[in-house]
């Protein structure tokens, strides 16, 4: 069963916040719901507790909300997404996501909490205490889903946010 959640728009950090709370305890999916069906979730079994870290389920709040994992919820303003991807002609679409991430029930943090004062979030997710090392050693790191080597198809991507 997933445990724990992270909710958010894309390049809103998830694939870092995926890294981060992944530990020795617990395994911290990234796009899970790329891969499976959430209704398929509570078979997964692992002897870590077990939290995935989203951008494709914006859109499924009652869902989202009736599933019982402790959430944080991501914001990052649409302008700084859409330069990221640098594709601001999906700036409405964006827009939206943000909108809807409203009506999701959780911690609401902006997205770069999880590097200026990134405890409460933690500790609220994985009931652990913060580890300071641990976070400061990842902070040395790039962590993206796009890294520069990588390509990803701008077409895919519209359609999926149209």
């Amino acid at each position: 069963m997933i445990e724990f959640m992270v909710i958010a728009a894309p390049r809103s950090g998830t694939g870092w916040a995926a890294n981060w709370l992944t530990t020795d305890a617990t395994l911290c999916y990234h796009g899970l719901s790329a891969r499976l069906p959430m209704s398929d979730w509570d078979g997964i079994e692992s002897k870590r507790a077990m939290g995935c870290a989203e951008t494709a389920l914006w859109w499924a709040s009652d869902r989202l909300n009736d599933y019982p994992a402790r959430k944080v919820i991501l914001h990052r303003g649409a302008g700084e997404i859409c330069a990221s991807l640098g594709m601001p002609n999906l700036m409405a679409s964006v827009e939206e996501m943000q909108s809807k991430l409203h009506d999701i029930e959780g911690m609401h943090v902006q997205w770069d909490q999880m590097f200026s004062d990134p405890a409460p979030i933690y500790e609220h997710l994985l009931r652990l205490p913060f580890d300071q090392e641990r976070h400061a050693e990842l902070m040395r790191l790039q962590v993206t889903c796009f890294p520069k080597r990588v390509t990803f198809d701008k077409r895919a991507l519209e359609s999926l946010c149209s």
